[in-house]
């Protein structure tokens, strides 16, 4: 068993090509530059989704005295879609904004920013994104101004023009 053991750690520290001693910082050295590479990959994207918020909010409709806006986001995680949808509610002023995208493994997620006006005239975020979550087997959660949702099945994830009667 320890033979195991002083071979195990004797490929990882050739792995690593550091001696064996050395491998624990090493390893640490690794993770911590993978973390900050990741952090500046996820604001690059961030960047880039959030460049592309002029062009969409330019596609929002009047409808009642406020600005509808419902966006397909290629490639935006959750994090990115929550930042474009609070950016463009910001820049559309009373509005209704909803952004969503496809994960690579399939699943939907969307994202619904209310400005507080409806919100004080008893629009909920969470009640505007409830039907596309049920349409992609998912759920929707949040509070009355921001709420998120996902589902299984991201092929049926689908933007059209807003039916603003309901």
């Amino acid at each position: 068993h320890l033979s195991r053991e002083r071979m195990v750690a004797q490929q990882v520290s050739q792995l690593l090509k550091v001696s064996p001693d050395q491998v624990v910082d090493r390893v640490a050295d690794l993770l911590a530059r993978l973390r900050a590479a990741e952090k500046q990959i996820a604001q690059q994207r961030q960047q880039a989704v959030l460049a592309n918020a002029g062009e969409l909010a330019a596609q929002a409709q009047a409808v009642d005295g406020a600005r509808v806006l419902t966006a397909p986001v290629p490639g935006a995680d959750r994090d990115g879609l929550k930042a474009l949808a609070l950016d463009l509610r910001q820049r559309l002023g009373s509005a209704v904004v909803v952004v969503g995208s496809v994960t690579d493994d399939h699943k939907a997620q969307m994202v619904a920013a209310v400005s507080p006006d409806l919100v004080q005239r008893g629009l909920q975020a969470r009640a505007v994104l409830y039907p596309g979550a049920q349409v992609v087997g998912g759920g929707a959660g949040g509070k009355g101004d921001v709420a998120s949702a996902g589902g299984r099945d991201g092929t049926k994830l689908a933007f059209s023009k807003p039916n603003c009667n309901n």
